[in-house]
């Protein structure tokens, strides 16, 4: 029996635990670096979805304080113009002023045309900036999946290819101890 445990004790090599160790803190910097880069992808497209959401808020405020103030301006213009078409203005003035009113109601829809185009053109670029950025990190995750695979297959090549180169010379010292002592 102790003639087993000797050569068991023999066969344990000593830069196993040295290779070992390097290697799973390798294997294991390599892990921790790609989950950083899985989390940062994760957190660039949130940060772009959150950006286009804020962007449809700033617009969608932009367009209510407008309207607001259109309502504002109109309902000020009503009472200004009701006080004083009863009194002063006769039926020929006050379908001139409607007529006004309804030229510049036109031409408030001329001028805001480019704005709510541009409105759209911006809403519809950020959709397709965050689809096209989604896909584009879902294709990265594909193929890091795909080199991950290799590189951890090269690693247990390399782990394994310096264990053996290893104990061989470990196994040249034991020679050439053992001879030593022989003499």
């Amino acid at each position: 029996m102790s003639q087993k445990k000797n050569e068991q004790i023999e066969k344990a090599y000593i830069s196993e635990s040295i290779v070992n160790t390097v290697w799973n803190q390798y294997e294991g910097a390599i892990e921790r670096s790609r989950k950083v880069l899985e989390n940062q992808e994760e957190v660039y497209i949130r940060t772009l979805e959150e950006t286009s959401k804020f962007n449809a808020e700033l617009r969608k405020s932009l367009t209510s304080f407008y309207e607001g103030n259109k309502k504002v301006n109109a309902d000020v213009m009503n009472s200004f113009q009701s006080n004083k078409a009863e009194e002063v203005l006769s039926e020929g003035h006050r379908s001139f002023i409607n007529e006004g009113q309804e030229v510049v109601n036109r031409f408030e829809n001329i001028m805001l045309t480019p704005l709510k185009s541009s409105f759209d053109i911006m809403e519809r670029f950020e959709k397709r900036a965050v689809e096209n950025n989604k896909a584009y990190v879902e294709n990265l995750q594909t193929h890091r999946k795909e080199r991950t695979a290799n590189s951890n297959e090269y690693i247990n090549l390399a782990r394994t290819a310096q264990l053996r180169l290893l104990r061989r010379v470990e196994d040249g010292f034991k020679v050439m101890v053992g001879s030593g002592v022989n003499k």
